[in-house]
């Protein structure tokens, strides 16, 4: 198993410099969304479908629609691998 926090990376993505810090709470489960996006296109999971990854603190709220943004690029772009 592999436990992401969602600092992990060692940056956090933020709409500007100017943006004060409630705006970067608010977008904090972006760096959740970009780490999934970053797993997924590695091939990693396919690679080792026994591994778990789990994402410390960024919520779930955005995972169906990850998922939804998902299906919808493999189903309109061929994606290298996917068949």
């Amino acid at each position: 198993m592999v436990n992401l926090h969602v600092g992990t990376s060692g940056s956090i993505q933020r709409p500007s410099e100017e943006a004060p810090p409630p705006a970067l709470l608010a977008l904090f489960s972006m760096n959740s969304m970009l780490a999934v996006i970053d797993w997924i296109f590695s091939r990693v999971p396919i690679r080792f479908p026994e591994l778990k990854v789990v994402l410390s603190e960024g919520g779930a709220s955005w995972v169906p629609m990850m998922v939804d943004r998902l299906s919808r690029v493999y189903r309109v772009i061929d994606v290298p691998g996917s068949n």
